[in-house]
C-alpha cells in the first residue's frame, strides 16, 4: 500500500475519531432546555410548542430567521436527493450532497435553537430553566464543529474517490487473503 493511501486513511480515520469524541461530549452536555421534574409529558410537549410558535411568531419578520427555515428545508431536500442518487448509484453526487446536506445542518442546528434561546431569555417560560450563556454557546461551537467535521468526512472520499476505492480493494483483499 502506498504512503499517499495510508495517509488518506489516517486523516480520515482522525476525522471520524474527533466526530465522535466530539459527539460524545455533546451527549453529556446539559441539554438547552431544561424542565421541571414535576411537569408532566403533556406539559413538556405544550411548553415546546409554545417555544416553537412564540419564536416562529417572535422572529416572523426576521430575514435571518426565514433563511433559517429555507435552510432546514434546503438540507432535508439535498438529504433525500443524495439517497435517491445513492440508489441509482451515483456515489461520486451522492457523497458531494451528503456533505452539502451535513453544512447546512448549521440552520437547524446552530441557529434555530440560538433564536429559540433568545426568545425563551426575552419571555421567561415557567417550569422552564436554561442553561448559562458560557454553556450555550459551548453547545453551539461544538455542533459547528460537529458539521465542519461531517462536510470533511462526506467530501474526503467525494473528491478522493480513486484513491479510496483502490483503498478499499486493498484492505477486503486483505482481510479475505489473512
Amino acid at each position: 500500500m502506498s504512503l499517499n493511501l495510508i495517509f488518506l486513511l489516517l486523516i480520515w480515520i482522525i476525522l471520524l475519531i474527533g466526530l465522535a469524541v466530539v459527539i460524545l461530549i455533546t451527549i453529556f452536555m446539559p441539554n438547552i432546555f431544561q424542565f421541571d421534574k414535576k411537569i408532566s409529558y403533556s406539559q413538556k410537549r405544550t411548553i415546546k410548542k409554545k417555544i416553537n410558535l412564540g419564536t416562529a411568531y417572535e422572529y416572523k419578520k426576521n430575514k435571518l430567521y426565514r433563511i433559517t427555515i429555507y435552510g432546514g428545508l434546503l438540507a432535508l431536500i439535498i438529504g433525500w436527493s443524495a439517497v435517491i442518487s445513492e440508489a441509482l448509484k451515483h456515489y461520486i453526487l451522492c457523497l458531494i450532497l451528503l456533505a452539502v446536506a451535513s453544512g447546512l445542518y448549521m440552520f437547524l442546528g446552530v441557529l434555530m435553537p440560538s433564536f429559540k434561546y433568545k426568545y425563551c431569555t426575552n419571555y421567561p417560560i415557567p417550569y422552564l430553566t436554561l442553561i448559562s450563556k458560557a454553556n450555550f454557546t459551548k453547545i453551539l461551537v461544538l455542533r459547528t464543529i460537529i458539521t465542519v467535521l461531517m462536510v470533511c468526512i462526506w467530501l474526503l472520499p467525494a473528491i478522493f474517490h480513486t484513491q479510496f476505492l483502490q483503498l478499499l480493494t486493498k484492505l477486503i483483499l486483505y482481510f479475505l487473503n489473512a
